[in-house]
């Protein structure tokens, strides 16, 4: 089929007629575009039903109506009426007739390779599937978070340090690290991300990447500096973090924020 077409109901490759019914379908590959004009007095059960058989209309229905109004009741004792302006969406097994002394016009939408069931059923699945490809993405990239994090404490003869977190989704912006320099030196960061999910954990995973590098450097306020010139190039727009930091050796602690 061409990527770009039209057709006019017009000229319709099928016109459809019953009592009180009349239908004009265009047809593009398996899915039909449908004009719909029911008079006043139509009903379903009453129209249609002596030429199909069925207690109720087994077909589905989608689309907009363009003028008067439609009272539908569906077997399971749901009902609605809708009038020009509404877009409906009915399921197998209804009744319906016009509501008025107008005639009713509607457009209507339908695939009409696939029973309507099916199609529903292949659309929740299809649903159901991104859902749970989203989830397992997500799960993967709370592994990968976590993996940024350090899973012991640090082991030094003058200090103890301990911490412990539990995100509130699957990825979180929480960061913290530590670097023991050879010198005894004991550097720990503790940051947080604005907001959550895939950009939050994104900015952690850099963060990290940049204590690691940098945190060897004795001024705080220049790892900072540094820290935030790389970030900017990378022009994370309104992704930020506010972090602490604290540089230990022989009982002296120096601690900056920023953010």
């Amino acid at each position: 089929m061409a990527s770009i077409g039209k057709k006019s109901l017009e000229s319709p490759d099928e016109l459809i007629t019953a009592d009180k019914t009349y239908a004009a379908v265009v047809n593009f590959g398996t899915v039909a575009a449908t004009r719909v004009v029911l008079e006043p007095g139509w009903k379903w059960s009453e129209c249609i039903k002596p030429l199909v058989g069925t207690e109720s209309c087994r077909a589905g229905h989608f689309g907009v109506v363009h003028q008067g109004t439609l009272k539908v009741v569906h077997d399971d004792g749901s009902e609605i009426t809708v009038s020009a302006g509404d877009v409906y969406s009915f399921a197998p097994g209804h009744d319906a007739w016009v509501v008025g002394d107008e005639e009713c016009i509607s457009y209507e939408f339908n695939n009409t390779g696939k029973d309507y069931a099916v199609w529903q059923s292949e659309l929740e699945k299809a649903r159901q599937d991104l859902l749970d490809r989203m989830q397992q993405e997500l799960e993967e990239a709370r592994q990968l978070q976590l993996s940024l994090l350090p899973e012991a404490y640090p082991v030094h003869p003058s200090y103890e340090v301990a911490w412990y977190m539990k995100t509130a989704t699957e990825v979180g912006g929480d960061y913290y690290d530590y670097v023991l320099a050879h010198d005894g030196t004991l550097t720990l960061t503790l940051g947080d991300a604005t907001g959550h999910g895939m950009a939050a954990g994104t900015l952690v995973s850099v963060a990290k990447s940049l204590f690691r590098t940098l945190s060897g450097q004795e001024d705080i306020a220049e790892i900072f500096n540094l820290m935030s010139r790389t970030l900017n190039e990378m022009n994370m727009k309104r992704i930020y973090m506010a972090m602490n930091m604290i540089k230990v050796k022989n009982g002296k602690m120096r601690i900056s924020s920023a953010g």
